[in-house]
């Protein structure tokens, strides 16, 4: 017998359902193709999934189709769900290979672009309604730089405070091969930072921070 479809333990109205599906239900409800649990998933995670798609991608015209194509492909590789880790953590995988995909496609059409300037349109600007500081602009074009393994590991551990471990699990390599990939980013990003007419200064102040309390230990 088919689990008790989800769209049964949905109380609609105002406030938190009554009888909230537990994640063995919801996935159970996917896999049986339960419109019911295809909302649910999208109303348990869509928030997280679009917080690390703003933290990886930056300023992105597409970030709302990239947003959709994680669900998408979500659903579509669902049979390879297989419970070891958390729904949560699973879908978050998902999230870092569709952009992952998303920052290698944007990269080859930013060659195209470079290559032959007269033929092919410009690319529409990221959300200009909604203006950023300043220095997190900066911070973003310097992060543009990096190759999308680098960028995905700097801006999980700089921007999303995510272990080691976490990152590991979500890229699907060792922590071994994470902590390479940050001390590369690291590297890249702070001297690419320094020649930044908004980051400079603030690249040489933690430089001179950093010096004096080496030396302070030093003494």
């Amino acid at each position: 017998m088919g689990a008790k479809p989800i769209a049964l333990k949905l109380v609609r109205g105002h406030g938190p359902p009554a009888d909230t599906p537990s994640e063995e239900e919801l996935v159970a409800g996917l896999r049986e193709g339960d419109p019911a649990a295809r909302e649910l998933l999208y109303r348990r995670h869509a928030k997280d999934v679009w917080r690390i798609l703003q933290r990886v991608l930056g300023y992105d015209s597409e970030l709302a189709d990239v947003h959709h194509d994680v669900f998408v492909q979500a659903l579509r590789s669902l049979p390879k769900f297989e419970q070891r880790s958390s729904l949560k953590t699973w879908l978050r995988a998902v999230t870092i290979r569709v952009a992952r995909a998303h920052l290698r496609a944007r990269s080859r059409r930013r060659w195209l672009k470079v290559m032959a300037p007269g033929k092919l349109p410009d690319l529409p600007g990221p959300h200009p309604e909604r203006p950023e500081p300043l220095m997190v602009r900066a911070v973003y074009e310097v992060v543009d730089g990096l190759s999308a393994n680098l960028r995905i590991a700097f801006t999980l551990r700089s921007f999303d405070r995510l272990s080691l471990a976490e990152i590991a699990e979500l890229t699907n390599v060792s922590i071994g091969t994470v902590k390479r990939r940050l001390t590369a980013a690291n590297e890249r990003f702070f001297r690419a930072a320094a020649r930044h007419p908004a980051l400079a200064d603030r690249v040489a102040a933690r430089r001179l921070r950093n010096r004096s309390t080496k030396e302070d230990r030093d003494e």
